[in-house]
């Protein structure tokens, strides 16, 4: 078998997604996120 677990699998995309959101909602959050005082 070539699959993982779709458990995994689902968990490592919700993670990503759920992180991807929270860049775009709060791109500018102070301390977490993107670093975007050092260009």
């Amino acid at each position: 078998m070539f699959v993982q677990d779709p458990a995994e699998v689902w968990m490592a995309g919700y993670k990503k997604c759920v992180v991807f959101a929270n860049q775009l909602l709060r791109p500018e959050k102070p301390g977490q996120g993107q670093k975007r005082t050092r260009k």
